[in-house]
């Protein structure tokens, strides 16, 4: 074997895949892996058809295969389990299939079977089907990458690795393994494999590239940010696998109920082949004896539909999320949402962008609008500040200046010299605090008049000129439109929590028709408001950045948006909005409501089925076969319904396949 494949073998066995998935099979035989029990189950009742038609000899003959083809998987896991003591459904059914062949019910049991085939395939299908998205998106990452060595030579090297700063290549066409920071090219990539959207982002040097991106049609060469584990792509992949195990209570409950029940079944069924010949004066043998009865009763009782009724049915719901850039920690998220009353977002970053832009510039002086704005983009380049990003990237023509001399002045704002004369950039109160006498009477009074406007502004002084730069932090175009469908849709009661100052937090809930606002909250006050909130009420809480995670951590449900949000917040979170798509959250709210509806649609169908089908046949009113079609067709019906959760219908909700509305 070479080196190679026996790398990719220890990748797979590691990597706890599909077996379906592993790396040496070819395309037919994985198609042949995943399909091997519904292949079975359809050669195992085309033989039982035959042997239906068929003449004794020749039915015997056909049943054979019946038993071999379906009953030689139930059996080996029969066997399995009784050598674990563990007495399960499985157990129940294969013991009711082979006792049906004592009391000369051959084609009872071999039905049995093949039903009890075909419904473990439909669940099969049901989780390979859930389970579509992730497999592929783990089938596409790139085992190996090309890195540049001190030398800058290309060597080939497993994704596991790399190290943080090592420099990797990513080619046109190629899915990015690990994140990492552009150090040489430029290209589109697309996102669409984490957050849904086919949208096409333009990249160059010094942009961050998260781990799942796509090259569209540059060659990059990355610096490595993080290691193989920590990346974006294996912490979405983690939180995938661990939502899908997080049992929810009624799905714990069952699993431990399961074990008793099937041996309650099983007792009762050999009390009831005694009792019942002593009640009703029947025999134990032949066609509607103790025997017959309580082999139909067994097989009715049996609580398969019951038992993946709650998992096939979160599964779903989970992988739906997926599919359109949603990650929930469990499907007791969906529980825990279905019940919220009260809706609770952070402004900066989930109701707006995140992002000031300069909205007005006025000029005061003698300077030159090009020069005034060269002066103050030369002068913000040191700083990361959002107004400093803001006058940056700010589209206007300007000259290009060089300042001397930069500081930065935390909490209050920048300073640097320009033909031998002081130039300062920041707050008004900064600007005004530094005015020069012959200034102060002039430029004092426009200060003043507009510090107290409610919108971010930032100021500009150079020897006797003056720049007031405003800003506003726009609203998400989809916002407006979520607010009337959730008011009108929803019974939720939506408040703005903020760090904000009371009139910008005014002005965006005025927009919104939103009544109740909290601003200029530090992040204790945000958990004491989510904590009192709790009090009357299920809170589902929204928000982005660290100051949001206290209250997240807080609140019933923990909504983050996970593109912007700070990795803090993340942790904190039950839902993490990998698109930052909010228009996403009646959605969320009507997927919580209808995964709770159907579970329960699933939950009161697979018990009427053992209700209203064990007792009576235990008065020889229900025969085997119908038990048995009624018992694995209830399963199958349930694992139908739990697909339904799988349609998303986003146009439901005005939201295109992009995750934005319309």
């Amino acid at each position: 074997m070479s080196k190679n494949n026996y790398a990719m073998i220890q990748e797979f066995f590691s990597s706890n895949f599909e077996e379906s998935s592993h790396p040496l099979l070819t395309e037919s035989s994985r198609r042949w892996g995943k399909n091997n029990l519904l292949y079975g189950s359809i050669l195992s009742a085309l033989f039982l058809l035959a042997a239906y038609f068929s003449p004794t000899e020749l039915s015997h003959f056909f049943l054979t295969f019946v038993f071999f083809f379906a009953g030689t998987p139930a059996l080996i896991k029969t066997l399995q389990n009784l050598k674990k003591l563990n007495v399960n459904i499985e157990v129940l059914m294969t013991l009711a299939a082979f006792l049906s062949v004592l009391i000369g019910k051959q084609l009872e049991g071999g039905l049995l079977l093949v039903l009890f085939a075909l419904a473990e395939s439909i669940e099969r299908s049901v989780s390979f089907k859930t389970n579509e998205t992730i497999t592929k998106l783990q089938n596409s990452i790139p085992s190996s990458v090309f890195y540049l060595d001190e030398e800058d030579n290309l060597l080939l090297k497993s994704v596991k690795d790399v190290k943080i700063g090592d420099k990797i290549s990513i080619q046109e066409g190629m899915m990015v393994p690990i994140d990492g920071v552009i150090i040489e090219g430029k290209s589109f990539i697309s996102q669409v494999q984490i957050t849904g959207e086919n949208d096409l982002i333009p990249v160059g040097i010094g942009d961050t590239i998260t781990s799942g991106s796509i090259n569209l049609d540059g060659h990059l060469f990355l610096s490595v940010t993080t290691t193989n584990s920590r990346s974006t792509l294996s912490n979405i992949l983690n939180l995938i696998h661990e939502a899908q195990e997080r049992k929810p209570k009624i799905q714990k409950f069952l699993d431990r109920f399961g074990k008793s029940y099937s041996t309650t079944i099983i007792l009762l069924s050999l009390i009831f082949t005694f009792l019942l010949p002593l009640i009703f004066g029947i025999s134990y043998s032949g066609h509607g004896g103790s025997i017959y009865r309580s082999l139909a009763f067994l097989i009715a009782a049996s609580p398969c539909a019951l038992f993946i009724s709650t998992p096939t049915a979160y599964l779903c719901a989970i992988s739906a999320a997926a599919r359109v850039g949603v990650l929930l920690k469990g499907g007791t998220v969906f529980d825990a949402l279905n019940k919220c009353t009260s809706l609770a977002l952070d402004k900066t970053g989930t109701l707006t962008e995140g992002k000031l832009t300069v909205s007005k510039i006025e000029f005061y002086g003698t300077i030159s609008k090009e020069e005034g704005l060269g002066i103050a983009k030369s002068l913000e380049k040191v700083s990361s500040h959002p107004m400093a990003i803001a006058i940056k990237k700010h589209k206007a023509p300007h000259d290009k200046i060089n300042i001397n001399d930069i500081t930065s002045i935390p909490g209050e704002g920048i300073r640097g010299v320009y033909q031998g004369h002081s130039v300062l950039c920041g707050s008004l109160t900064y600007i005004k605090k530094h005015l020069s006498d012959n200034l102060n009477d002039t430029f004092s009074f426009i200060l003043e008049k507009e510090i107290n406007k409610k919108h971010p502004i930032s100021a500009l002084l150079y020897k006797d000129n003056l720049i007031i730069f405003h800003f506003f932090d726009q609203l998400r175009p989809e916002v407006n439109n979520l607010m009337k469908r959730l008011k009108k849709n929803t019974k939720l009661a939506i408040s703005i929590l903020t760090g904000d100052r009371e009139e910008s937090a005014q002005e965006i809930a005025n927009l919104l028709n939103i009544d109740k606002v909290y601003a200029a909250l530090t992040p204790e006050k945000k958990v004491e408001i989510v904590s009192k909130m709790s009090e009357t009420s299920n809170v589902a809480m929204v928000g982005d950045g660290t100051n949001d995670s206290a209250a997240i951590k807080r609140s019933t449900v923990g909504i983050v948006m996970g593109e912007i949000g700070s990795s803090i917040s993340i942790e904190s979170a039950d839902i993490i909005l990998l698109s930052d798509k909010i228009s996403l959250l009646e959605w969320l709210f009507d997927k919580a409501s209808q995964t709770v509806r159907i579970i329960r649609q699933n939950i009161i169908f697979a018990l009427s089925v053992i209700f209203f089908v064990s007792i009576p046949s235990l008065f020889g009113l229900i025969p085997i076969w119908l038990a048995v079609t009624l018992h694995e067709g209830s399963t199958i019906l349930v694992g139908l319904n739990s697909l339904r959760l799988l349609k998303n219908r986003l146009n439901k909700y005005g939201i295109d396949m992009k995750g934005q509305h319309k």
